[in-house]
């Protein structure tokens, strides 16, 4: 992996995985490399009518 583009890369790709895991699970921790690259835990929130399910950040602790 290449030290570079991949922090970049993985903020981007953070919402389509959000998304698809909240497709199937409802509502589940953002993958780890989201979490890690944000340094912050991250939950999957569904989206409210017409605006997709995005990374939030878990403010329960």
């Amino acid at each position: 992996m290449k030290g570079d583009g991949t922090a970049k890369r993985y903020r981007a790709e953070c919402g389509v995985v959000c998304r698809v895991k909240c497709a199937v699970l409802r509502a589940v921790r953002c993958a780890v490399k989201c979490g890690a690259v944000r340094g912050e835990g991250g939950l999957c929130a569904r989206g409210e009518p017409g605006r997709e399910p995005r990374c939030v950040r878990d403010e329960t602790r």
